[in-house]
């Protein structure tokens, strides 16, 4: 039928553009004010380089993922 291509099809996973110790320490984190995020993870990850708005993006992707409304 029409959907067999898609039933067959092999299931890929896209790699995460940061590393999963950082995604982590972020989301610990994200109740504390974005200054403070960024300060504490210069000091723990300090070869991330992340600015402000890339910290609230991935809290907001996170939260979409880590509760369940993203796959």
């Amino acid at each position: 039928s029409f959907l067999d291509g898609y039933r067959e099809k092999k299931i890929t996973f896209r790699a995460r553009k940061l590393p999963r110790k950082v995604t982590d320490f972020i989301w610990e984190h994200k109740n504390k004010t974005l200054k403070e995020i960024k300060k504490a993870l210069d000091l723990a990850h300090p070869h991330t380089g992340l600015v402000y708005y890339e910290i609230s993006k991935i809290i907001n992707v996170e939260k979409k993922r880590r509760l369940g409304k993203l796959v």
